[in-house]
């Protein structure tokens, strides 16, 4: 093969890539194949070979960014949980802190009760089982 017929299926090759990515997600097959029949034989399997491995890279970098960014999602929600509980946290330690806080509370959240005659202590055990069921949801989908 000479550096012209090389640098011909190189180029081939790149406007395959292009014409291909910049097509419908659906049709890409079929472009894919109809630019390939119009290729002389000499070079259609050497871009065929190509442009394979280039849009196989090419799938599977955009999957790890739909990984991470699903991940992302996540660990964001987890993160607001957190924020969640702790001013919940905050907010029955200020009630705890205040005497008259004596009002009979009765939590049932998922299956867990919670009873209890400080509004404050029932924020707290509100705050934990936010942050415990959604903690424990958030790690079963990674």
């Amino acid at each position: 093969m000479s550096v012209s017929e090389e640098e011909d299926w190189r180029s081939v090759s790149d406007k395959i890539i292009a014409l291909v990515n910049s097509s419908p997600t659906s049709d890409r097959l079929r472009v894919f194949q109809e630019q390939l029949s119009l290729l002389p034989d000499h070079s259609r399997r050497m871009v065929e070979h190509f442009v394979s491995i280039a849009l196989l890279v090419n799938a599977s970098q955009s999957s790890d960014r739909v990984t991470m960014n699903k991940n992302f999602h996540i660990s964001f929600i987890t993160v607001m949980t957190l924020v969640v509980a702790i001013v919940l946290t905050a907010g029955g330690i200020y009630l705890v802190s205040i005497s008259d806080d004596d009002a009979v509370s009765k939590i049932r959240i998922f299956g867990a009760h919670i009873e209890t005659s400080s509004a404050g202590v029932a924020c707290l055990g509100f705050a934990a089982l936010t942050y415990i069921f959604t903690v424990r949801s958030a790690l079963s989908k990674m």
